[in-house]
């Protein structure tokens, strides 16, 4: 829509492709159609990758019209790149091919799934290629790129292949790593919630399919709320010392135990003894916060504590200068657990028994109303069975180098392993010490068969063979170096 690129590009192609028939049209997608432009052969594109907060309301709904039109009803969650890929396939004549560079979230969102099962319905062959090297390195944000081709058939051939680096010559590897088919006519009850539950083997992929059938198994979600916890805008200004605190003279009224962050803590419980070593060892473990409103004698006392945060320009950082006054930090309130919300291996659920807060680094964990502590201690314990952390790992998503992210509501659609009689339930419970003293010596192994013995066989309903198939899967995964790639298996393609 910008008159200038447009200019830019038919000066390009001039001096590139001086044999080329060019036309740019200077018009927004969404009011193009087939009709008024014709048919082709081939689609290129990088489509803009815009937040749908971000996405300007006039054109989110021009862009949502057209991909209804087209018959794919989109999540009004949508980044904007989902309806121009929808609205694009209209324009392709039978048996083209189609080349776009999209996010990764076309591999782990939910609300993509309806766009990667479009393209399944319409293209027989699909390779989507992801980079162990991004595409674009400036960007926080992983891309990859997906080829399809023949337009107008079913898939019968849909593959997955990482990318190595490439060479000085711009030569790229790949490992071949290829993913069943998901049928787009399958019944809504058998489809996947994720694209990555086909990425494992065709037997681990069926193991958990049965545990997550078993009667046992609920949603993390339907049990509790996970929400990122407060944020400061300028969490150096914000966290303080008990020598900080010493230092400037504040008032303890306004200094709040917080947790930071988890690199901290290596249990399954953060204790009060827990904070207390990490404040001891001079952790910045305390918040500043002050309520909206104070008398004048209080504010006189934290003045030049204020003074020296306008000094460094905290007063003029976004999440701060939208907040009145904005020194107030909003949303601080104690949680019933914490869950690390990125990690090299599997994010963990910890217990609050030290009744502080939490930051944006952690998510915070609160019990529905009729979950009582009985069921929350056998969540918190069956957190760290195989089941959950495959399914923690399905739920999440590669940021690249190793390291994975558990958003909220990937942390909600989390499938916990918890029996429903209270008895079983408090027996489950029961275990999360022994849980804890194994994570506090790093033996997550042991950790995890601690739960794997008490619950894949009687509640899951597992073999020996099998559970000991996906404990080992689960293992494999948390003793990868940091590096490592989330799926190894090769799943042969189902035509």
């Amino acid at each position: 829509m910008d008159g200038e690129a447009c200019a830019q590009a038919v000066t390009l192609m001039e001096r590139t492709a001086p044999w080329a028939n060019t036309r740019i049209l200077n018009r927004d997608f969404f009011t193009v159609t087939p009709g008024g432009v014709g048919m082709v052969e081939a689609l290129l594109g990088n489509p803009p990758f815009v937040r749908y907060q971000e996405f300007p309301a006039r054109i989110r709904k021009r862009a949502f019209k057209r991909a209804a039109e087209a018959g794919v009803a989109l999540s009004r969650l949508s980044n904007s790149w989902a309806p121009f890929v929808i609205h694009a396939l209209s324009f392709l004549k039978a048996n083209g091919r189609m080349g776009l560079i999209l996010p990764a979230e076309l591999l782990h969102a939910r609300y993509a799934l309806p766009v990667l099962r479009r393209i399944l319905e319409r293209f027989r062959r699909v390779r989507i290629f992801t980079f162990d090297v991004p595409l674009f390195p400036s960007l926080n944000i992983q891309a990859l790129a997906l080829i399809a081709e023949g337009a107008g058939s079913p898939c019968d051939d849909f593959r997955v292949l990482r990318v190595r680096n490439a060479d000085q010559d711009w030569r790229w590897s790949s490992s071949f790593q290829a993913v069943g088919w998901i049928s787009p006519w399958a019944p809504v009850a058998t489809r996947p919630s994720r694209v990555s539950e086909y990425c494992l083997p065709s037997s681990l992929r069926a193991i958990y399919r049965k545990v997550l059938c078993s009667e046992s198994v609920r949603r993390l979600g339907d049990l509790v709320s996970v929400d990122i916890g407060y944020v400061t805008g300028a969490h150096d200004f914000f966290h303080l010392s008990r020598q900080g605190i010493q230092n400037w003279e504040i008032p303890r009224e306004f200094c709040v135990r917080s947790l930071r962050n988890g690199r901290g803590v290596k249990g399954s419980v953060f204790e009060r003894r827990d904070w207390d070593s990490l404040r001891n060892t001079g952790a910045t473990c305390y918040l500043f916060k002050v309520p909206p409103r104070i008398d004048r004698r209080r504010f006189r006392q934290i003045r030049p504590y204020l003074a020296e945060g306008i000094r460094r320009g905290v007063d003029r950082r976004y999440q701060c200068r939208i907040r009145d006054p904005w020194y107030s930090v909003k949303s601080v309130r104690v949680p019933d657990a914490f869950i690390t919300s990125m990690s090299a291996a599997f994010p963990r659920l910890i217990v609050n028994c030290a009744n502080v807060t939490g930051s944006n680094s952690l998510h915070l964990v609160t019990r529905h109303p009729g979950i009582d502590q009985t069921i929350f201690r056998a969540v918190a314990a069956s957190w760290y069975c195989s089941f959950t952390i495959a399914s923690t790992i399905l739920e999440g998503h590669e940021l690249g180098g190793g390291l994975r992210k558990l958003e909220p509501s990937d942390a909600e659609s989390v499938s916990v392993l918890v029996p429903l009689n209270l008895q079983a339930a408090e027996k489950i419970g029961r275990l999360l010490p022994d849980v804890d003293r194994s994570l506090r010596k790093s033996d997550y192994v042991e950790a995890s068969r601690i739960l794997d013995d008490a619950l894949l066989m009687d509640f899951g309903g597992l073999t020996t063979r099998e559970a000991d198939e996906l404990a080992g899967y689960v293992q494999k995964t948390m003793q990868q170096p940091r590096r490592r790639r989330l799926f190894t298996a090769v799943s042969p393609p189902m035509a």
